[in-house]
């Protein structure tokens, strides 16, 4: 990714609050919300029951879709990102997790997922940036190292 690129990645990124995930399980496509935080390398972390669709789903097929959209209304620019990656359960750095997931939602108090959640991580493939101030229609598109 280049660097003057990566910089509107990490601003979507910063100022997006939930993401959609796509998963496909033997029902077939599933949409989920799921707030998210992230790292400096562009992991997408969040916090889900075990037992849920999207979380089941990931137990079969890691491969998923997201997307993340600061666009909230007619007159805004267009400013979103659409991934695709990989993504599994995680079993270490939780307390780190429990910090980014605090700050992203303005609390300073110790958090830990209460029984049967659990973090899981979505590390991607490809981003496709819209930032139509900077770029109008042209999507940018990123490939990573997985």
């Amino acid at each position: 990714m280049t660097e003057d690129i990566s910089r509107y990645v990490q601003e979507v990124l910063e100022k997006g609050y939930l993401m959609s995930l796509a998963t496909v399980d033997t029902a077939g496509p599933w949409v989920a919300d799921v707030v998210y935080v992230h790292k400096e390398d562009f992991s997408l972390y969040w916090g889900s029951h075990i037992l849920s669709r999207h979380s089941r789903a990931l137990e079969r097929n890691a491969l998923v879709a997201a997307s993340i959209t600061l666009t909230q209304r007619a007159g805004e620019p267009d400013i979103g990102l659409q991934i695709a990656g990989k993504a599994q359960k995680v079993d270490s750095g939780l307390e780190e997790l429990g910090v980014l997931y605090q700050r992203k939602k303005g609390r300073t108090e110790p958090f830990l997922l209460r029984e049967g959640y659990a973090w899981y991580c979505l590390r991607p493939s490809f981003m496709d940036l819209t930032y139509e101030p900077e770029f109008g229609w042209v999507k940018k598109k990123f490939h990573f190292l997985v």
